[in-house]
């Protein structure tokens, strides 16, 4: 995209605002090592600015969300709250259930991506410099109802059209679909608790246990 006042090319970005972010001073473990085979990944071959969805620009900046020198340098989770205009109940009175999940997962993969890109550009790598070692991050989504979890794992940054043509590594994105906490408050009473997504969350803030 072009930012005016400026003549070069800026590559498409994601503007992201977590609500809270947890930080550590040890990088979390990678899931799978990094040359592990995946297999056949589909490839989206569409160009972002022909989706309406950029409707903005921005100057490119990456931040891992500190800009001083902090202890804990590393990433841990992010939450995210879905806004108001995404809300699932938008999509139900329209009939278009099927794209509720849609909200939670591109939350999930565009703000991982960025966050763990941000980390590994904070040591040192790039497209010309790939990583080597793994960035592993993990974010929870919800809505305060409904929750989603998603682990990233950053396994290249050399993404451009120069250097993606023999590039055999892919980032891969972990995630659930959504799931209610509850399911309904009366009063001051919370009926439907589900232990599950507890659960869940509890295993996502206790990983790894040396942390």
């Amino acid at each position: 995209m072009h930012i005016p006042g400026y003549s070069q090319l800026v590559s498409p970005l994601c503007d992201d605002n977590p609500y809270l972010q947890i930080r550590v001073p040890k990088q979390l473990p990678e899931v799978v090592l990094l040359k592990s085979d995946l297999g056949d990944v589909p490839v989206i071959d569409h160009k972002p600015s022909k989706l309406p969805l950029f409707k903005k620009q921005y100057e490119n900046k990456v931040i891992i969300g500190s800009k001083v020198a902090d202890s804990c340098c590393y990433g841990h989770t992010q939450f995210h709250l879905i806004p108001d205009k995404l809300k699932r109940e938008r999509f139900v009175r329209p009939n278009l259930q099927d794209e509720i999940e849609i909200v939670y997962r591109a939350n999930g993969v565009a703000s991982l991506f960025a966050w763990t890109a941000a980390q590994a550009m904070y040591r040192g790598f790039w497209n010309e410099a790939d990583v080597t070692r793994p960035f592993v991050l993990q974010a929870v989504v919800t809505d305060g109802k409904y929750f989603a979890f998603f682990c990233y794992q950053l396994n290249t940054l050399a993404l451009t059209v120069e250097t993606i043509q023999n590039n055999p590594w892919k980032n891969i994105c972990w995630g659930t679909d959504s799931k209610p906490l509850y399911d309904v408050v009366e009063d001051v009473s919370v009926k439907g608790f589900n232990d599950e997504v507890l659960l869940q969350l509890a295993c996502f803030l206790n990983r790894p246990k040396e942390l």
